[in-house]
């Protein structure tokens, strides 16, 4: 199996977990909505800053936003009972959504392999005694032509 294909298997499994749960994946139509009542409101956001909303806030004029990191079923090594060990890009966008939004931005941390996940804010995580914490950049070829 290609990375892409256990990607999009894994993201699957995201998907129906999260699903369980009462939480809707934000197609493009549900980010440019959202986007749309937060601007109204002053609030500018990063559409693709966030994977999910909670289906009963749907209709809610701001509703709260959640970005799901995810550990797969099939890693080699799991993540410890405190998430010790679970590792994730946190772009731009992310951080972006939190700063402006605070506790209506969330993060999900899911272990599909223990089948468990916590509701965090980025306070929770990000400092020096939770985390290490890496300045990077991610890159994505489109084309080199």
């Amino acid at each position: 199996m290609s990375n892409h294909e256990a990607g999009k298997k894994g993201e699957k499994a995201s998907e129906t977990y999260m699903n369980t749960l009462g939480y809707t994946r934000a197609n493009k139509k549900i980010r440019e909505e959202t986007e749309e009542k937060y601007k109204k409101e002053g609030i500018l956001i990063e559409k693709s800053g966030f994977d999910y909303i909670k289906a009963s806030e749907m209709n809610d004029p701001l509703p709260t936003l959640y970005e799901l990191k995810t550990a797969g079923a099939n890693r080699k090594t799991e993540v410890g009972d405190d998430w010790k060990g679970l590792g994730f890009t946190y772009t731009q966008k992310e951080e972006h959504n939190a700063s402006v939004l605070g506790e209506k931005y969330k993060f999900i941390f899911l272990d599909l392999k223990k089948q468990r996940h916590i509701f965090l804010s980025e306070g929770d995580f990000l400092k020096d005694d939770h985390a290490r914490i890496y300045p990077t950049k991610s890159i994505f070829i489109k084309c080199l032509e």
